[in-house]
């Protein structure tokens, strides 16, 4: 509802040009959008600021600061023939963004999202999956950036482990599903605690464009605190090289005590990888292993699980995606052997609209559930 007013009032209201004046500076240079046909929360920014300050601020102090306001929302049609399974058509996720910077060294970023995962098996006393519905605060935080090599955040981020947490965004990704690994919340989405991290970049590897980045990070959560499973401190650490942004290969490291499953130590190591190849191919790989020091009968002590897949952007805005997973799954009263052929076709008709149909084969070896198969079409918006 928010979403719909505010692009109805960008609509009614579009964004003035730029006030020409004496002194030349801009009071909404700080909320200053782009040229966009489809209207946006931006340009609305724009519209409210020239509105109420058609004229020039009496210093550059506006010069100074930059403010980014943004959102998007997706919902899908989903189903499978697992028994006693159910279909599910909804709005999964509403979010909403403010990136507040001053001198392009201080930044202040808040990130809100209603979010509604259905859950498609049927429940029973041993099986876990269930609906998640509700709204989360994602991410609250400050952060100083002295330079390329070295910043530093503190309040509420996202977790820095591999690929595909941290990007979180379900719109932005392949697939209408995640990893397994991540549907299984091997670590938290999130930390609450401080990161320094950076980038390096050098042309000594061979004449090759070369970035280093790195993150270390420290965090602490409990009950209430909406951090997931961790009880205590967490700590942290991802490498990350990239080559001529063509290849990619990083590490991560994480553990916690996890305070749902009676406070047992969990160290987490990932490794990943991503290269791309010609004829617009792009290869990408996760694997993540969980050490945990106890667990319950019928759990394994050290979790495998892992993902390749394969894009094929056929189009400029239009491509294949193949991923296959495996994964020691804990989410059915036991660990069971999951593995999962994900087939996905996406659609950008144009910049802000994504599109995405989807089916999977899923095997899972001696479980209660049984094989069963996925299909599912999505469609998401930017705004």
């Amino acid at each position: 509802m928010l979403a719909g007013l505010a692009l109805g009032l960008a609509l009614a209201t579009p964004a003035r040009s730029e006030p020409a004046t004496a002194s030349g500076r801009d009071a909404c240079a700080p909320v200053r959008a782009q040229p966009d046909p489809l209207p946006d929360l931006q340009q609305l920014a724009e519209a409210i600021c020239r509105a109420l300050w058609p004229d020039a601020l009496p210093s550059d102090a506006a010069e100074r600061w930059r403010l980014r306001i943004g959102g998007w929302i997706d919902g899908s049609y989903r189903d499978t023939d697992s028994s006693g399974g159910d279909d599910s058509i909804a709005l999964n996720h509403a979010n909403l963004h403010v990136d507040v910077r001053l001198d392009d060294r201080w930044q202040l970023f808040f990130e809100g999202e209603y979010e509604y995962e259905p859950a498609l098996i049927e429940e029973s006393d041993e099986r876990e999956w269930s609906d998640e519905r509700g709204w989360e605060l994602e991410q609250l935080y400050g952060e100083y950036r002295y330079a390329d090599f070295l910043r530093a955040r503190g309040g509420r981020f996202s977790t820095p482990f591999g690929y595909w947490t941290p990007v979180h965004w379900s719109i932005n990704v392949d697939t209408i599903e995640a990893p397994l690994y991540e549907e299984n919340r091997i670590v938290p989405e999130q930390q609450i605690g401080l990161r320094v991290f950076g980038s390096i970049f050098s042309d000594r590897i061979r004449e090759l464009q070369t970035e280093i980045e790195y993150s270390l990070y420290g965090g602490y959560g409990e009950d209430g605190w909406a951090t997931g499973k961790p009880d205590g401190l967490t700590l942290g650490t991802d490498l990350r090289l990239r080559l001529e942004d063509r290849h990619m290969l990083g590490v991560s490291l994480y553990t916690q005590e996890n305070g749902d499953e009676d406070d047992r130590r969990e160290n987490n190591l990932m490794i990943y990888a991503e290269t791309r190849l010609p004829f617009d191919l792009l290869l990408r790989s996760e694997y993540v292993r969980q050490h945990r020091n106890r667990t319950r009968p019928g759990y394994v002590h050290n979790a495998d699980l892992f993902y390749a897949k394969l894009r094929w952007d056929f189009l400029e805005r239009a491509y294949l995606n193949y991923r296959f997973e495996y994964g020691e799954d804990d989410r059915l009263g036991e660990t069971v052997d999951h593995v999962a052929h994900r087939f996905t076709l996406g659609v950008q008709p144009i910049a802000r609209i994504r599109l995405k149909a989807e089916y999977a084969r899923h095997i899972l070896e001696e479980g209660p559930l049984g094989d069963y198969d996925f299909w599912g079409i999505s469609a998401g918006l930017f705004f």
